[in-house]
Protein backbone atom coordinates (compact mmCIF):
# COMPACT_ATOMS: atom_id res chain seq x y z
CA UNK A 1 0.00 0.00 0.00
CA UNK A 2 1.40 3.39 -1.13
CA UNK A 3 2.07 5.89 2.26
CA UNK A 4 1.36 9.34 1.15
CA UNK A 5 4.33 11.42 0.94
CA UNK A 6 5.93 15.05 -0.12
CA UNK A 7 5.15 14.24 -3.97
CA UNK A 8 1.49 13.54 -3.38
CA UNK A 9 1.48 17.07 -1.71
CA UNK A 10 3.21 18.45 -4.78
CA UNK A 11 0.74 16.83 -7.09
CA UNK A 12 -2.23 18.21 -4.90
CA UNK A 13 -1.22 21.43 -5.11
CA UNK A 14 -0.56 21.59 -8.86
CA UNK A 15 -4.15 19.77 -9.18
CA UNK A 16 -5.45 22.72 -6.74
CA UNK A 17 -4.43 25.22 -8.54
CA UNK A 18 -5.57 23.96 -11.88
CA UNK A 19 -2.23 22.86 -13.89
CA UNK A 20 -3.06 20.20 -16.04
CA UNK A 21 0.53 19.91 -17.42
CA UNK A 22 4.05 19.76 -16.38
CA UNK A 23 7.29 19.53 -18.32
CA UNK A 24 10.46 18.08 -16.92
CA UNK A 25 12.52 15.25 -16.75
CA UNK A 26 12.28 12.42 -13.72
CA UNK A 27 15.14 12.01 -11.45
CA UNK A 28 16.34 9.66 -8.54
CA UNK A 29 16.15 13.14 -6.87
CA UNK A 30 12.53 13.42 -7.74
CA UNK A 31 11.09 10.30 -7.82
CA UNK A 32 8.44 11.12 -5.08
CA UNK A 33 6.86 13.61 -7.23
CA UNK A 34 6.62 11.68 -10.28
CA UNK A 35 5.27 8.57 -8.90
CA UNK A 36 2.56 10.91 -7.10
CA UNK A 37 1.82 12.85 -10.82
CA UNK A 38 1.33 9.13 -12.27
CA UNK A 39 -0.48 7.77 -9.58
CA UNK A 40 -3.01 10.72 -9.07
CA UNK A 41 -3.28 10.68 -13.45
CA UNK A 42 -4.81 13.79 -13.73
CA UNK A 43 -1.48 16.02 -14.75
CA UNK A 44 0.10 15.05 -18.26
CA UNK A 45 3.66 14.76 -17.77
CA UNK A 46 5.45 15.87 -20.99
CA UNK A 47 9.60 14.99 -20.23
CA UNK A 48 11.99 16.48 -22.21
CA UNK A 49 15.49 15.30 -23.29
CA UNK A 50 17.01 18.63 -21.98
CA UNK A 51 16.14 20.58 -18.88
CA UNK A 52 16.60 23.83 -20.37
CA UNK A 53 14.44 22.77 -23.29
CA UNK A 54 12.16 21.76 -20.33
CA UNK A 55 11.92 25.34 -19.30
CA UNK A 56 11.44 26.34 -22.83
CA UNK A 57 8.40 24.45 -23.46
CA UNK A 58 7.06 25.80 -19.97
CA UNK A 59 7.76 29.22 -21.16
CA UNK A 60 5.88 28.88 -24.39
CA UNK A 61 2.70 27.00 -22.54
CA UNK A 62 2.32 30.28 -20.46
CA UNK A 63 2.76 32.68 -22.95
CA UNK A 64 -0.26 30.63 -24.75
CA UNK A 65 -2.27 29.53 -22.06
CA UNK A 66 -1.86 32.78 -19.50
CA UNK A 67 -1.68 30.21 -16.80
CA UNK A 68 1.65 28.75 -15.49
CA UNK A 69 3.95 27.25 -16.90
CA UNK A 70 5.64 24.25 -14.50
CA UNK A 71 8.99 22.28 -15.09
CA UNK A 72 9.51 19.89 -12.20
CA UNK A 73 13.47 18.77 -12.20
CA UNK A 74 16.22 17.64 -9.87
CA UNK A 75 18.55 20.29 -7.86
CA UNK A 76 22.06 20.68 -8.67
CA UNK A 77 22.46 20.00 -12.65
CA UNK A 78 18.06 20.07 -13.44
CA UNK A 79 17.89 23.34 -12.00
CA UNK A 80 21.06 24.78 -13.56
CA UNK A 81 20.04 23.81 -17.19
CA UNK A 82 16.57 25.70 -16.12
CA UNK A 83 18.39 28.67 -15.51
CA UNK A 84 18.06 30.15 -19.20
CA UNK A 85 14.73 29.56 -18.93
CA UNK A 86 14.17 31.45 -16.02
CA UNK A 87 15.98 34.28 -17.19
CA UNK A 88 14.07 34.59 -20.50
CA UNK A 89 11.08 34.02 -18.82
CA UNK A 90 11.92 37.11 -16.13
CA UNK A 91 13.10 39.41 -19.07
CA UNK A 92 9.76 38.91 -21.21
CA UNK A 93 7.34 38.72 -18.18
CA UNK A 94 6.40 35.68 -18.32
CA UNK A 95 5.06 32.78 -15.05
CA UNK A 96 7.46 30.03 -15.30
CA UNK A 97 7.51 28.05 -12.32
CA UNK A 98 10.69 26.06 -11.47
CA UNK A 99 10.14 22.79 -9.30
CA UNK A 100 13.09 21.48 -7.60
CA UNK A 101 14.67 19.20 -5.31
CA UNK A 102 16.93 20.31 -2.77
CA UNK A 103 19.50 19.28 -0.12
CA UNK A 104 18.46 19.03 3.44
CA UNK A 105 19.31 22.08 5.95
CA UNK A 106 22.06 19.96 7.48
CA UNK A 107 23.62 19.30 4.14
CA UNK A 108 23.71 22.63 2.91
CA UNK A 109 27.28 24.15 3.59
CA UNK A 110 29.92 27.20 2.36
CA UNK A 111 31.54 24.43 1.54
CA UNK A 112 31.68 20.96 -0.73
CA UNK A 113 30.74 17.51 0.81
CA UNK A 114 31.09 15.59 -2.32
CA UNK A 115 26.70 14.96 -2.40
CA UNK A 116 25.48 13.87 -5.84
CA UNK A 117 23.49 17.29 -7.02
CA UNK A 118 25.18 19.17 -4.91
CA UNK A 119 24.93 23.18 -5.56
CA UNK A 120 26.85 25.73 -3.06
CA UNK A 121 23.74 27.41 -2.64
CA UNK A 122 20.89 26.71 -4.89
CA UNK A 123 18.54 29.41 -3.72
CA UNK A 124 21.06 32.31 -4.30
CA UNK A 125 21.46 30.43 -8.01
CA UNK A 126 17.73 31.25 -9.04
CA UNK A 127 16.97 34.35 -7.03
CA UNK A 128 19.84 36.08 -9.84
CA UNK A 129 17.77 34.89 -12.50
CA UNK A 130 14.74 37.99 -10.55
CA UNK A 131 12.69 34.21 -9.44
CA UNK A 132 11.31 34.16 -6.30
CA UNK A 133 12.18 31.55 -4.63
CA UNK A 134 10.41 29.56 -1.64
CA UNK A 135 11.96 26.98 0.00
CA UNK A 136 10.43 23.63 1.36
CA UNK A 137 11.79 21.69 4.36
CA UNK A 138 9.16 20.18 5.71
CA UNK A 139 6.28 18.21 4.51
CA UNK A 140 3.55 20.03 6.07
CA UNK A 141 4.87 23.18 4.13
CA UNK A 142 4.82 21.89 0.46
CA UNK A 143 1.26 22.29 -0.48
CA UNK A 144 1.17 25.69 0.41
CA UNK A 145 4.27 26.92 -1.03
CA UNK A 146 3.53 25.25 -4.31
CA UNK A 147 0.37 27.16 -4.30
CA UNK A 148 1.04 29.96 -2.74
CA UNK A 149 3.70 30.33 -5.35
CA UNK A 150 1.66 29.55 -8.52
CA UNK A 151 -1.12 32.15 -7.45
CA UNK A 152 1.61 35.20 -7.14
CA UNK A 153 2.13 34.25 -10.30
CA UNK A 154 -1.32 34.71 -11.51
CA UNK A 155 -1.20 38.55 -10.04
CA UNK A 156 -0.13 41.68 -10.97
CA UNK A 157 2.99 40.87 -13.30
CA UNK A 158 3.94 37.60 -14.39
CA UNK A 159 7.40 36.71 -12.92
CA UNK A 160 8.72 33.32 -12.89
CA UNK A 161 9.16 31.17 -9.33
CA UNK A 162 11.11 28.56 -8.11
CA UNK A 163 10.21 26.14 -5.40
CA UNK A 164 13.04 24.22 -3.41
CA UNK A 165 11.73 21.01 -1.73
CA UNK A 166 14.17 19.25 0.52
CA UNK A 167 14.93 15.57 0.21
CA UNK A 168 13.52 15.25 4.01
CA UNK A 169 10.39 16.90 3.01
CA UNK A 170 9.55 14.95 -0.44
CA UNK A 171 9.95 11.77 1.80
CA UNK A 172 8.20 12.55 5.14
CA UNK A 173 4.99 10.11 5.32
CA UNK A 174 1.70 11.80 5.05
CA UNK A 175 2.37 15.32 3.69
CA UNK A 176 -0.35 17.29 4.20
CA UNK A 177 -1.91 18.19 1.17
CA UNK A 178 -4.65 20.39 2.41
CA UNK A 179 -6.91 20.05 -0.44
CA UNK A 180 -9.58 22.31 1.26
CA UNK A 181 -7.42 25.49 1.23
CA UNK A 182 -8.62 28.58 -1.38
CA UNK A 183 -6.07 29.56 -3.53
CA UNK A 184 -5.25 33.25 -2.36
CA UNK A 185 -6.04 36.17 -5.12
CA UNK A 186 -4.22 39.55 -5.24
CA UNK A 187 -6.79 42.30 -6.78
CA UNK A 188 -5.22 43.98 -9.85
CA UNK A 189 -5.15 47.80 -9.48
CA UNK A 190 -8.25 49.72 -10.96
CA UNK A 191 -8.05 53.06 -12.58
CA UNK A 192 -9.71 56.19 -10.65
CA UNK A 193 -12.96 57.77 -12.57
CA UNK A 194 -10.92 60.90 -12.50
CA UNK A 195 -8.03 59.43 -14.27
CA UNK A 196 -10.23 58.19 -17.43
CA UNK A 197 -11.91 61.21 -17.83
CA UNK A 198 -8.30 63.13 -17.69
CA UNK A 199 -7.15 60.23 -20.48
CA UNK A 200 -10.38 60.68 -22.71
CA UNK A 201 -9.80 64.69 -22.72
CA UNK A 202 -6.55 64.75 -23.85
CA UNK A 203 -7.33 61.53 -26.55
CA UNK A 204 -10.25 63.91 -27.82
CA UNK A 205 -8.09 67.04 -28.43
CA UNK A 206 -5.21 65.42 -29.79
CA UNK A 207 -5.00 66.22 -33.50
CA UNK A 208 -1.74 63.63 -34.00
CA UNK A 209 -2.39 60.83 -31.86
CA UNK A 210 -0.78 56.89 -31.04
CA UNK A 211 -1.50 54.04 -29.16
CA UNK A 212 1.47 51.84 -28.33
CA UNK A 213 0.60 48.69 -27.36
CA UNK A 214 3.17 46.19 -25.79
CA UNK A 215 3.49 42.70 -24.43
CA UNK A 216 1.21 43.82 -21.21
CA UNK A 217 -1.94 43.67 -23.51
CA UNK A 218 -1.43 40.25 -24.82
CA UNK A 219 -0.48 39.13 -21.21
CA UNK A 220 -3.58 41.07 -19.74
CA UNK A 221 -5.56 39.11 -22.67
CA UNK A 222 -7.08 42.95 -23.26
CA UNK A 223 -6.71 42.33 -27.43
CA UNK A 224 -10.69 42.39 -27.13
CA UNK A 225 -10.91 45.84 -25.46
CA UNK A 226 -8.01 47.51 -27.03
CA UNK A 227 -9.88 46.46 -30.64
CA UNK A 228 -13.14 48.31 -29.07
CA UNK A 229 -11.74 51.23 -28.60
CA UNK A 230 -9.48 51.29 -31.53
CA UNK A 231 -12.76 50.76 -33.50
CA UNK A 232 -15.02 53.31 -31.48
CA UNK A 233 -12.08 55.87 -31.46
CA UNK A 234 -10.31 55.02 -35.31
CA UNK A 235 -6.50 55.95 -33.38
CA UNK A 236 -4.21 54.57 -35.12
CA UNK A 237 -1.70 51.87 -33.37
CA UNK A 238 1.90 51.26 -32.73
CA UNK A 239 3.29 48.20 -31.33
CA UNK A 240 6.35 46.44 -30.17
CA UNK A 241 7.91 43.12 -31.12
CA UNK A 242 6.60 41.44 -28.18
CA UNK A 243 2.84 43.32 -28.86
CA UNK A 244 2.42 42.76 -32.28
CA UNK A 245 -0.16 40.13 -32.14
CA UNK A 246 -2.62 42.45 -29.91
CA UNK A 247 -4.00 44.23 -33.19
CA UNK A 248 -4.14 43.09 -36.35
CA UNK A 249 -3.93 45.17 -40.09
CA UNK A 250 -7.33 45.66 -39.85
CA UNK A 251 -7.58 47.76 -36.15
CA UNK A 252 -5.46 50.70 -37.46
CA UNK A 253 -2.21 48.83 -36.97
CA UNK A 254 0.34 51.29 -38.54
CA UNK A 255 3.42 49.58 -37.50
CA UNK A 256 6.07 47.97 -35.11
CA UNK A 257 8.87 49.32 -33.17
CA UNK A 258 11.56 47.55 -35.03
CA UNK A 259 12.68 50.29 -37.48
CA UNK A 260 13.32 53.60 -37.88
CA UNK A 261 9.97 54.81 -39.77
CA UNK A 262 7.91 53.31 -37.41
CA UNK A 263 9.39 55.06 -34.37
CA UNK A 264 9.24 58.37 -36.53
CA UNK A 265 5.04 58.12 -35.85
CA UNK A 266 5.89 57.87 -32.26
CA UNK A 267 8.29 60.44 -32.18
CA UNK A 268 6.08 63.41 -34.21
CA UNK A 269 2.95 62.65 -32.49
CA UNK A 270 1.38 64.86 -30.15
CA UNK A 271 -0.23 62.26 -27.75
CA UNK A 272 1.27 58.74 -27.03
CA UNK A 273 -0.94 56.77 -25.12
CA UNK A 274 1.74 53.48 -24.11
CA UNK A 275 -0.55 50.31 -23.04
CA UNK A 276 1.77 47.96 -21.35
CA UNK A 277 5.30 48.45 -22.57
CA UNK A 278 8.70 49.21 -20.67
CA UNK A 279 10.05 51.18 -23.01
CA UNK A 280 13.30 48.42 -22.95
CA UNK A 281 16.63 49.02 -25.19
CA UNK A 282 15.55 47.28 -28.52
CA UNK A 283 11.80 48.73 -28.78
CA UNK A 284 13.57 52.31 -28.41
CA UNK A 285 16.79 51.57 -30.44
CA UNK A 286 18.99 52.02 -27.14
CA UNK A 287 16.38 54.56 -25.80
CA UNK A 288 17.24 57.35 -28.38
CA UNK A 289 13.81 57.31 -29.00
CA UNK A 290 12.26 61.03 -28.52
CA UNK A 291 8.80 61.73 -27.17
CA UNK A 292 7.94 65.31 -27.76
CA UNK A 293 4.09 64.60 -27.19
CA UNK A 294 2.04 63.98 -24.03
CA UNK A 295 3.24 60.71 -22.55
CA UNK A 296 0.15 58.89 -21.04
CA UNK A 297 1.31 55.11 -19.60
CA UNK A 298 -0.68 52.96 -18.36
CA UNK A 299 0.88 49.52 -16.63
CA UNK A 300 0.32 46.99 -14.08
CA UNK A 301 3.63 46.89 -13.01
CA UNK A 302 4.19 50.54 -10.93
CA UNK A 303 8.65 50.05 -11.16
CA UNK A 304 7.97 50.65 -15.24
CA UNK A 305 6.19 53.98 -15.37
CA UNK A 306 8.82 56.37 -15.40
CA UNK A 307 11.48 54.40 -15.50
CA UNK A 308 13.08 55.23 -18.62
CA UNK A 309 10.33 58.04 -19.91
CA UNK A 310 8.60 60.66 -17.94
CA UNK A 311 5.06 60.25 -18.21
CA UNK A 312 2.55 63.44 -18.36
CA UNK A 313 -0.07 60.79 -16.85
CA UNK A 314 1.51 57.63 -14.76
CA UNK A 315 -1.95 55.18 -14.76
CA UNK A 316 -0.54 51.98 -12.60
CA UNK A 317 -3.66 49.64 -13.63
CA UNK A 318 -4.32 46.41 -15.21
CA UNK A 319 -4.52 46.98 -18.78
CA UNK A 320 -7.70 45.11 -19.79
CA UNK A 321 -9.56 47.08 -16.89
CA UNK A 322 -8.25 50.10 -18.17
CA UNK A 323 -9.02 49.63 -21.87
CA UNK A 324 -12.71 48.77 -21.03
CA UNK A 325 -13.36 51.57 -18.73
CA UNK A 326 -11.77 53.70 -21.57
CA UNK A 327 -13.87 52.54 -24.05
CA UNK A 328 -17.33 53.22 -21.87
CA UNK A 329 -15.55 56.87 -20.87
CA UNK A 330 -14.66 57.80 -24.23
CA UNK A 331 -17.14 59.65 -27.23
CA UNK A 332 -17.04 57.91 -30.52
CA UNK A 333 -13.99 60.29 -32.55
CA UNK A 334 -14.52 58.50 -35.43
CA UNK A 335 -17.45 60.31 -36.29
CA UNK A 336 -16.44 64.18 -34.71
CA UNK A 337 -16.15 66.13 -38.15
CA UNK A 338 -14.19 68.64 -36.19
CA UNK A 339 -11.13 66.09 -35.55
CA UNK A 340 -9.52 65.78 -39.21
CA UNK A 341 -6.47 63.28 -38.55
CA UNK A 342 -3.71 62.77 -40.66
CA UNK A 343 -4.03 59.17 -42.39
CA UNK A 344 -1.15 56.76 -41.48
CA UNK A 345 -0.08 54.35 -44.05
CA UNK A 346 1.49 51.01 -42.45
CA UNK A 347 5.01 50.80 -42.13
CA UNK A 348 5.25 46.92 -43.80
CA UNK A 349 7.97 44.97 -44.22
CA UNK A 350 8.81 41.86 -47.23
CA UNK A 351 11.34 38.99 -47.97
CA UNK A 352 11.25 36.83 -50.15
CA UNK A 353 12.31 33.66 -48.16
CA UNK A 354 9.66 34.77 -45.34
CA UNK A 355 6.59 35.55 -47.92
CA UNK A 356 5.63 31.82 -48.25
CA UNK A 357 5.09 31.82 -44.83
CA UNK A 358 2.46 34.69 -44.57
CA UNK A 359 0.90 32.77 -47.68
CA UNK A 360 0.89 29.05 -45.69
CA UNK A 361 0.03 29.69 -42.92
CA UNK A 362 -4.20 29.91 -42.11
CA UNK A 363 -5.56 32.97 -41.12
CA UNK A 364 -6.74 32.32 -37.60
CA UNK A 365 -5.25 29.50 -34.52
CA UNK A 366 -1.88 30.57 -35.42
CA UNK A 367 1.32 30.53 -33.40
CA UNK A 368 4.87 31.96 -34.34
CA UNK A 369 7.36 31.20 -32.27
CA UNK A 370 10.52 33.13 -33.63
CA UNK A 371 14.11 32.74 -32.83
CA UNK A 372 17.56 34.94 -32.57
CA UNK A 373 18.14 34.49 -36.31
CA UNK A 374 18.18 36.17 -39.34
CA UNK A 375 14.95 35.58 -40.62
CA UNK A 376 12.81 36.91 -37.67
CA UNK A 377 13.51 40.37 -38.84
CA UNK A 378 10.74 40.21 -41.24
CA UNK A 379 8.28 38.57 -39.83
CA UNK A 380 6.90 41.24 -37.54
CA UNK A 381 6.49 43.61 -40.31
CA UNK A 382 5.59 41.26 -43.19
CA UNK A 383 3.47 38.50 -42.09
CA UNK A 384 0.27 39.30 -40.91
CA UNK A 385 -0.54 39.29 -37.29
CA UNK A 386 -2.98 39.64 -34.20
CA UNK A 387 -4.63 37.95 -31.17
CA UNK A 388 -6.05 34.82 -33.94
CA UNK A 389 -2.15 34.59 -35.73
CA UNK A 390 0.28 35.00 -32.73
CA UNK A 391 4.38 35.80 -32.23
CA UNK A 392 6.20 34.78 -29.67
CA UNK A 393 9.86 35.37 -29.35
CA UNK A 394 12.51 35.64 -26.31
CA UNK A 395 12.60 39.46 -27.03
CA UNK A 396 14.26 40.95 -24.34
CA UNK A 397 16.89 38.51 -23.28
CA UNK A 398 17.32 37.23 -27.10
CA UNK A 399 17.66 33.62 -25.93
CA UNK A 400 19.46 31.69 -28.62
CA UNK A 401 18.10 28.11 -29.41
CA UNK A 402 14.60 29.12 -27.75
CA UNK A 403 11.84 28.82 -30.34
CA UNK A 404 11.27 25.18 -30.84
CA UNK A 405 10.94 24.07 -27.25
CA UNK A 406 8.90 27.28 -26.71
CA UNK A 407 6.75 25.85 -29.75
CA UNK A 408 6.26 22.53 -28.36
CA UNK A 409 4.75 24.21 -25.14
CA UNK A 410 2.71 25.95 -26.86
CA UNK A 411 1.14 22.71 -29.11
CA UNK A 412 0.72 21.48 -25.32
CA UNK A 413 -1.49 24.55 -24.45
CA UNK A 414 -3.40 24.53 -27.76
CA UNK A 415 -3.49 21.40 -29.53
CA UNK A 416 -5.73 22.21 -32.18
CA UNK A 417 -3.49 25.32 -33.38
CA UNK A 418 -1.87 25.54 -35.66
CA UNK A 419 2.52 26.00 -34.82
CA UNK A 420 5.82 27.29 -36.50
CA UNK A 421 8.86 27.59 -35.03
CA UNK A 422 10.70 29.65 -36.90
CA UNK A 423 15.34 28.85 -36.09
CA UNK A 424 18.17 29.58 -37.90
CA UNK A 425 20.51 26.32 -38.18
CA UNK A 426 22.85 27.55 -35.20
CA UNK A 427 20.17 27.88 -32.78
CA UNK A 428 18.06 24.65 -33.77
CA UNK A 429 21.07 22.74 -32.54
CA UNK A 430 20.29 24.15 -29.34
CA UNK A 431 17.15 21.77 -28.70
CA UNK A 432 17.30 19.06 -31.67
CA UNK A 433 17.13 16.52 -29.42
CA UNK A 434 13.34 17.62 -28.67
CA UNK A 435 12.67 15.97 -31.94
CA UNK A 436 11.99 13.49 -29.95
CA UNK A 437 10.04 14.95 -27.37
CA UNK A 438 7.87 16.05 -30.46
CA UNK A 439 7.46 12.04 -32.27
CA UNK A 440 6.49 11.16 -28.30
CA UNK A 441 4.36 13.10 -27.10
CA UNK A 442 2.36 13.46 -31.16
CA UNK A 443 3.13 17.25 -30.81
CA UNK A 444 2.82 18.57 -34.62
CA UNK A 445 5.01 21.29 -34.44
CA UNK A 446 6.60 22.57 -37.87
CA UNK A 447 10.15 23.31 -37.12
CA UNK A 448 11.63 25.53 -39.87
CA UNK A 449 15.28 25.80 -40.27
CA UNK A 450 16.63 28.66 -42.26
CA UNK A 451 20.37 27.43 -42.56
CA UNK A 452 22.99 29.37 -43.74
CA UNK A 453 25.75 27.66 -42.02
CA UNK A 454 26.66 30.65 -40.11
CA UNK A 455 25.88 32.25 -36.77
CA UNK A 456 24.82 34.48 -39.30
CA UNK A 457 23.86 37.75 -36.85
CA UNK A 458 27.18 37.64 -35.24
CA UNK A 459 28.54 37.52 -38.80
CA UNK A 460 27.04 40.60 -39.37
CA UNK A 461 28.68 42.42 -36.37
CA UNK A 462 32.12 40.52 -36.97
CA UNK A 463 32.26 41.68 -40.96
CA UNK A 464 30.89 45.43 -39.33
CA UNK A 465 33.35 45.50 -36.68
CA UNK A 466 36.50 43.60 -37.46
CA UNK A 467 36.95 44.48 -40.90
CA UNK A 468 35.20 41.35 -42.34
CA UNK A 469 37.36 39.12 -39.99
CA UNK A 470 35.49 36.47 -38.67
CA UNK A 471 35.85 33.85 -35.95
CA UNK A 472 33.63 30.96 -34.95
CA UNK A 473 30.66 32.07 -36.89
CA UNK A 474 30.92 29.63 -39.97
CA UNK A 475 29.43 26.51 -39.09
CA UNK A 476 29.94 22.66 -40.55
CA UNK A 477 26.10 21.70 -40.17
CA UNK A 478 24.52 18.47 -40.32
CA UNK A 479 21.69 17.28 -42.56
CA UNK A 480 18.78 18.60 -40.98
CA UNK A 481 16.24 16.67 -42.88
CA UNK A 482 18.42 13.55 -42.56
CA UNK A 483 18.28 13.61 -38.92
CA UNK A 484 14.55 14.58 -38.52
CA UNK A 485 14.33 11.65 -40.52
CA UNK A 486 16.42 9.41 -37.68
CA UNK A 487 13.75 10.81 -35.20
CA UNK A 488 11.12 9.14 -37.39
CA UNK A 489 9.59 12.64 -38.48
CA UNK A 490 8.90 13.90 -42.00
CA UNK A 491 11.07 16.43 -43.66
CA UNK A 492 11.23 18.30 -46.45
CA UNK A 493 14.62 20.86 -48.12
CA UNK A 494 14.09 24.11 -49.71
CA UNK A 495 16.71 25.58 -51.92
CA UNK A 496 13.93 28.47 -53.55
CA UNK A 497 11.04 30.12 -51.95
CA UNK A 498 8.92 28.56 -54.20
CA UNK A 499 10.02 25.58 -52.71
CA UNK A 500 10.06 26.99 -49.12
CA UNK A 501 6.30 27.52 -50.13
CA UNK A 502 5.52 23.87 -51.37
CA UNK A 503 7.37 22.62 -48.63
CA UNK A 504 4.97 24.38 -45.76
CA UNK A 505 2.00 23.26 -48.02
CA UNK A 506 3.12 19.67 -47.23
CA UNK A 507 3.62 20.08 -43.44
CA UNK A 508 1.21 23.13 -42.57
CA UNK A 509 -2.06 20.84 -41.15
CA UNK A 510 -0.63 16.96 -41.77
CA UNK A 511 -1.44 17.02 -38.22
CA UNK A 512 2.21 15.38 -37.34
CA UNK A 513 5.62 17.09 -36.50
CA UNK A 514 7.37 17.93 -39.43
CA UNK A 515 11.10 20.09 -40.51
CA UNK A 516 12.30 21.76 -43.43
CA UNK A 517 15.43 22.84 -44.09
CA UNK A 518 15.67 26.41 -46.07
CA UNK A 519 19.43 26.79 -47.47
CA UNK A 520 20.22 30.00 -47.84
CA UNK A 521 23.09 31.39 -48.54
CA UNK A 522 24.96 34.27 -45.74
CA UNK A 523 23.95 37.67 -47.11
CA UNK A 524 19.97 36.28 -48.14
CA UNK A 525 18.20 37.14 -45.02
CA UNK A 526 20.51 40.21 -44.24
CA UNK A 527 19.01 43.92 -43.31
CA UNK A 528 20.58 44.98 -46.94
CA UNK A 529 19.36 42.12 -48.73
CA UNK A 530 15.78 43.12 -49.61
CA UNK A 531 14.14 46.30 -49.44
Amino acid sequence: MTVPNGGDAVAAALLHSGVTTVFGIPASYTVEIYDAIGRQGSIRSIVARNEQAAAFMADGYARRSGQPGVVVVTGGPGLGNTVTGLQTAYADSSPLVVIASDHNPSQRSSRLMGLPHEALNQATLAEATGARVVRADAGASIFGAVEETLAACRSGRPRPAVVLISRAALEAPEASGRPDMEPSRTDEPRTADEELDQVAALLAGATDPVVLAGAGVIRGRAEPQLARLLRKTGLPVVTTVPGRSSVDRASGWVGVMDNDHTRAIVERADLVLALGTSFGWASTADWTLRIGGTLIHVDVDPTCLGQHYEADLAIEADVRAFLASLADTMGCLRTRPDLRRPAIDPVTTSHPWTDPIESVLPSRAVTICGDVTMASRWIPGGVSLGPDRRLMTPWNFQTLGWAYGAALGVQAAAPDETVLAVMGDGGALFTLAELATAVEHELPVCLLVYNNRSYGIIAEVQDAACEGRRFGVDLEQPDFTAVAGAFGMPASRADTPEQLEAALMRHIGSGAPSLIEARVGIGDLGVDSHQ
